[in-house]
């Protein structure tokens, strides 16, 4: 299957219309989403050719799973800070330090100097998971003790001392079950959200979140994703704003609510 029609088949599924464009003639693009056809159109394409794909497997998936039961393996959220957008770079940060363990060994990496210094994006640059994955296949994730004082890219001329941890494939999710078993078996994901007024400044964190209507989106948020309950409905997730939000820094949130797996994917990595 080529990459258009893997690219009309997602569209179709959706629901979304197909329709043509000077630029991209006979492709379908998307109604009703921030970014315009064109820009999707030229995204979804690069990120088709990156992408690998899990083997498919039929095998029962546990009522629950949540990694901050197995010690060590998920850290202390850390606080990206509400003046930076340094969102996607702190989940996918999360994600490769808790693989990490359950591999080969720990490793600390530092989502400022991702996200400032390889991504090269300024404090308020929305989450873009293209631009991330492809630098975390190429490079991979940043290990530097000096990473965490970058406030922004002027910054990372003064870091010399750093190496790289490479990615050593990616994936990219839409059903429910196939996030959940890639959560159990593999290890955190990251996701993408909604983020409404109501999540960022009154969630407490004891209960599962789901978004009042009534509650302004006020952009788009990445979280790491490290576990998922069938009882309550919901996945367990990291944000990246400190330990003292939510839950210890932890949150729990319905299944289809605030956009995850429709319309946003769910992301993971290996590492090498």
């Amino acid at each position: 299957m080529s990459s258009r029609d893997v690219l009309r088949a997602e569209a179709t599924e959706k629901g979304w219309k197909v329709r043509t464009t000077p630029f991209f003639a006979d492709s379908p693009l998307v109604d009703g989403v921030e970014d315009s056809g064109f820009t999707w159109i030229r995204r979804h394409f690069a990120l088709i050719s990156v992408f690998s794909e899990r083997p498919a497997s039929s095998s029962p998936l546990d009522s629950s799973f949540d990694w901050k039961d197995q010690p060590g393996v998920v850290g202390t959220p850390r606080d990206q800070g509400m003046k930076n957008a340094t969102c996607m770079a702190h989940a996918a940060c999360a994600v490769a330090e808790a693989r990490s363990v359950l591999g080969s060994g720990s490793m600390e990496f530092s989502p400022r100097y991702l996200h400032f210094c390889a991504m090269q994006q300024d404090r308020q640059s929305p989450p873009r998971i293209e631009k991330l994955t492809n630098i975390l296949l190429k490079n991979g994730f940043p290990v530097t003790s000096e990473g965490d004082e970058l406030d922004d890219m002027a910054s990372c001329r003064a870091i010399s001392d750093v190496t790289w941890s490479k990615a050593s494939a990616a994936y990219r999710f839409w059903k429910a079950d196939d996030v959940k078993r890639e959560i159990s078996r593999h290890g955190p994901v990251l996701a993408i959200m909604d983020l409404r007024e109501d999540f960022l400044n009154w969630y407490t964190g004891t209960d599962v979140y789901r978004a009042t209507p009534s509650s302004p989106v006020i952009g788009r948020h990445a979280i790491c994703f490290v576990g998922y309950d069938d009882a309550e409905q919901c996945w367990i997730g990291m944000n990246s704003l400190g330990p003292g939000w939510g839950d210890g820094g932890f949150f729990k949130i319905g299944y289809e609510d605030s956009g995850v797996l429709t319309p946003y994917a769910i992301y993971s990595f290996d590492m090498a």
